[in-house]
């Protein structure tokens, strides 16, 4: 790795380790911690699903990356697990792992262990240089919190306040810290709400979703909905009922546009016929998805099963609200993290000449 020998010495050389804050441990070990915990023998600390602690991941892009334990299900049972020496340091601890110079010192032992693969060992992950910010002042990091929630900097004034050289180291440490908690609190937030859309982007709520935020109360049967109108096409290519009819597969088709707007949506079925629902642009996508769903089922079956709402301007507003609101939040999130890997940079002193090798 090119420039690695001179940054890993300063890495290895200005910093304490990891296991100076933290242990490291596999899976199986926090299992076996908490069964003898429930027997009564040893300390329950790490027993719960309220687990203050990080496991390593791979990426799909062969990254390392520290998250909260649990956040992208229940890990392997040869995961490696950091649990801080104190359970409030946890945000910082992962947001140092996941920066740069720490990401970099990971990947070089990778590179110089032959045979370790793509995850760091015990051993090595245990003495990764990190900036100890355990003795960081409570007081400053409470007044850096308070600065935040009134102000809601946008990325350039919180990289201005954040990264002033002039200020104090301990400022500048409790700066991080509190960074690190607001990014934390966004990633609850946003990993909480991500399963509502179908994907990464939050763009496009998933129909099965809805139930978690829009009352039932106000979701009807189509034959119930004044915004719709159901026409059958082809009727003489078959001699069964309707609601006989199987459906096979579904297209939509835009009527016209404006706030009023207006789309077809067709359900082709396999006795020949097609069933047109004519409804309004903002449920389109929610009619369609839980049509699609429905292939293999007769017309009737969905008649019974099929729900929209009753008030569509409600609808339409209440999906635009949420997605608006988990956005944003996504949106902060990003600013945080894109700031703390700045702020890293400064508080492990990496020269600025050397910081192009490092991982961006």
């Amino acid at each position: 790795m090119r420039g690695a020998a001179p940054l890993i010495r300063h890495l290895n050389h200005k910093f304490p380790k990891l296991f100076q804050i933290a242990s490291v441990g596999d899976h199986s070990g926090v299992e076996n911690h908490a069964h003898a915990g429930k027997r009564g023998a040893g300390h329950t600390l790490f027993v719960g699903g309220d687990t203050k602690a990080l496991e390593v991941t791979t990426t799909p892009n062969g990254e390392l990356q520290f998250f909260p334990l649990g956040h992208s299900g229940t890990p392997a049972r040869d995961a490696l697990v950091i649990f801080p020496h104190n359970p409030l340091d946890l945000p910082w601890i992962g947001a140092l792992l996941n920066s740069a110079p720490a990401q970099f010192w990971i990947r070089h032992q990778l590179l110089a262990t032959a045979g370790s693969g793509k995850t760091p060992r015990f051993q090595e992950l245990r003495s990764c240089p990190v900036v100890d910010l355990s003795h960081t002042p409570t007081d400053l990091v409470h007044t850096a919190l308070e600065w935040m929630g009134e102000t809601k900097p946008d990325a350039a004034t919180l990289r201005t306040w954040a990264c002033r050289l002039d200020s104090p180291l301990t400022e500048r440490y409790a700066r991080f810290v509190a960074m690190a908690k607001r990014h934390a609190s966004l990633e609850r937030v946003v990993a909480r709400y991500r399963p509502l859309f179908t994907g990464p982007n939050f763009e496009e709520l998933r129909h099965e979703s809805v139930g978690q935020f829009y009352p039932n109360a106000l979701l009807c049967h189509l034959s119930q909905s004044p915004d719709l109108r159901i026409q059958y096409a082809d009727r003489a290519r078959s001699n069964l009922m309707p609601e006989n009819w199987i459906l096979e597969e579904v297209r939509t088709v835009a009527k016209d546009s404006g706030p009023k707007a207006l789309a077809y949506i067709v359900a082709q079925t396999r006795q020949g016929p097609s069933i047109q629902i004519l409804a309004p642009l903002a449920i389109r996508d929610y009619l369609t998805a839980q049509l699609t769903v429905l292939a293999g089922h007769t017309w009737g079956e969905a008649l019974s099963l099929l729900r929209c709402p009753r008030d569509v301007a409600l609808f339409a507003a209440q999906c635009l609200e949420i997605t608006r609101v988990v956005s944003e939040t996504a949106r902060e999130m990003d600013i945080y993290h894109r700031v703390l890997e700045d702020l890293a940079l400064d508080l492990f002193e990496i020269p600025v000449d050397v910081r192009q090798f490092l991982p961006h």
